[in-house]
Order: structure tokens, then C-alpha cells, then sequence
């Protein structure tokens, strides 16, 4: 479906598509990214932003719902946990360029 979305629309539909697939769950878009390298459709580049982007769009909604759940001390709690390790990848992807 990425790879369809990205030849019909180009890599900005596949990245939409991908990141609003991340909210329910981040393994499946970043397989879907990797896929598209692998097929010469996306460049690694890319893929590495796609899965930052799609570690985004699931922290977020992992947050929402820690919240909704559990009240707010345990949707803080979680959601400083998901910000650190989020903060962690984009140090990483940013420092190693």
C-alpha cells in the first residue's frame, strides 16, 4: 500500500499514510519503510526520518491514551518515558547525520 501510495502520489502520500498507520502501531510502517528501500522506492535517508516520523505519531497516541486510561500522574509518567526515548532517536539520527 506504501509503495502504491508513493507511485501514485509521490513520497510525501506514502509518508502521511505511513505516519497515520503509526498511530495504532510503529513495527508494521517502519517494516513498510524498510520495504520501500529495499525495492529502490525510498532512499535511506528517508527511511530513517519515516521511522522517526512514525515513532512520533505512536508515542503520541500511546500518550493520549496513557492519559485517558490512567489519570494523569500515570499518562505523565508514560509520556516522560516515551519523550525520553523519543528524544534518544532523534539525538542519535541527529548526531550520526
Amino acid at each position: 500500500l506504501a509503495a502504491w501510495a508513493q507511485r501514485q502520489f509521490g513520497p510525501e502520500a506514502a509518508a502521511a499514510g505511513l505516519t497515520l498507520a503509526a498511530l495504532a502501531d510503529a513495527h508494521a510502517p517502519v517494516a513498510a519503510w524498510a520495504t520501500l528501500q529495499a525495492s529502490g522506492q525510498a532512499t535511506a535517508v528517508e527511511v530513517v526520518r519515516g521511522a522517526l516520523l512514525a515513532l512520533c505519531a505512536n508515542s503520541a497516541s500511546r500518550a493520549v491514551l496513557a492519559f485517558a486510561s490512567g489519570g494523569r500522574a500515570f499518562g505523565a509518567r508514560v509520556t516522560a518515558v516515551l519523550a525520553a526515548s523519543l528524544g534518544a532517536a532523534v539525538g542519535i539520527h541527529w548526531t550520526l547525520g
